[in-house]
């Protein structure tokens, strides 16, 4: 690798953070973040939120900032970074406010998430549950945090297969947010998509379709700032048409979701594979196996880079594109056995903190979007 260092992009970079951080606070470095991050400019928000934490001190503003980028990270796939700073904010939060603030009981939820996106079930749920029980005993706890953490702590239900619990935290969090958010919030349109996935893991799948027909007409008047979480309600239902045969249909979903994902910038995105994966599988279904294979293989690659080896939805993944290969009767046997090796493998790994896949994925979206410092 050449030791060269790109001066010039160095120098660019440099010229463009003095130029436009020079003399502004760090509360309105963070809103041009924020402002960035809604219309998918995710570099330019990166580098707003790194200038206003640098001008920010310990306190919540910095902690407020520090969630952002960490969100910022999240949507990126960069977990790692995203972890280390959603702890520093609950650090933050906790110090300035006590243990048993609501804004505390945020920061857990958003730490929580990240191992969520993980694989790491266990550490998921044990946060959902501490960031509920802090919401709970407040004087007045029916808002639209309760239900944010509520419907979260519903999603490690269902993927344990707890589903009657799941049914009653995600019906409870979708009317809190109808009645303090107003029926067509796009969290209204989350927990709509949340409930329809659980309607269909059931095989309710007239009940499923309706309620994702009900969030993606909400997205449909949010077109910009929710590209991403409109493509997950698109590829649910999606999904759902091809659990019917509703083969026609569903195709064109899941490519109307890779669109939006395109103009989000998120195709390269754990998301993004989500719906390549449900695509190649409509074309599998029918026995496409051409078409299939390469989509396969293609999100395979990109949940494996993001995700790591180990992570449930790549086991699950492998199997899938190992069965495509044998129905193609391409390669070797070997092939195909060592791809259900490293299949097994990755779903043996996955069980220490999760006992048994029941549709694990990183399809329906939560936690809090960047919001300005206050």
């Amino acid at each position: 690798m050449s030791k060269n260092r790109p001066i010039g992009r160095i120098l660019t970079a440099a010229l463009w953070t003095a130029a436009g951080v020079l003399g502004q606070s760090a509360v309105e470095l963070n809103n041009r973040g924020a402002g960035h991050y809604a219309r998918g400019e995710f570099s330019e928000a990166e580098q707003l939120y790194q200038a206003a934490l640098a001008a920010a001190g310990p306190d919540l503003t910095a902690a407020t900032i520090t969630s952002n980028l960490a969100a910022l990270y999240k949507r990126l796939a960069r977990y790692p970074e995203a972890e280390a700073l959603y702890r520093r904010a609950a650090e933050l939060r906790e110090k300035a406010l006590g243990a048993s603030h609501a804004e505390v009981a945020i920061s857990l939820n958003n730490l929580a998430e990240v191992y969520r996106l993980q694989g790491r079930y266990l550490d998921a749920g044990r946060g959902f549950e501490q960031a509920l029980r802090i919401l709970a005993t407040r004087p007045e706890p029916e808002d639209a945090d309760l239900a944010l953490v509520m419907n979260n702590l519903a999603e490690i239900r269902r993927l344990y297969g707890r589903y009657s619990e799941a049914g009653r935290l995600l019906g409870s969090s979708l009317a809190i947010k109808e009645r303090v958010l107003g029926g067509g919030d796009p969290q209204v349109a989350v927990g709509l998509n949340n409930l329809a996935r659980l309607e269909a893991q059931l095989g309710r799948w007239v009940a499923a379709e309706r309620l994702h027909l009900r969030a993606i007409e909400i997205w449909r008047r949010h077109p910009e700032a929710w590209r991403g979480e409109f493509a997950v309600s698109l590829t649910n239902l999606g999904d759902v048409y091809r659990r019917q045969g509703r083969y026609s249909e569903a195709e064109l979903l899941h490519q109307q979701a890779l669109g939006k994902l395109a103009a989000a910038r998120l195709s390269e995105s754990p998301m993004g594979a989500a719906v390549l994966h449900n695509l190649a599988n409509v074309y599998a279904e029918q026995q496409r196996l051409v078409e299939a294979v390469p989509i396969f293989r293609r999100a395979l690659a990109i949940r494996e880079q993001a995700l790591g080896q180990s992570h449930p939805v790549v086991g699950e993944a492998l199997l899938d594109y190992a069965w495509a290969l044998r129905q193609m009767r391409r390669g070797r046997e070997g092939c195909l056995t060592v791809l259900g090796k490293r299949s097994w493998r990755a779903l043996q790994r996955a069980a220490a903190s999760f006992s048994s896949p029941k549709g694990a994925g990183e399809t329906t979206q939560r936690g809090l979007k960047p919001t300005p410092a206050r």
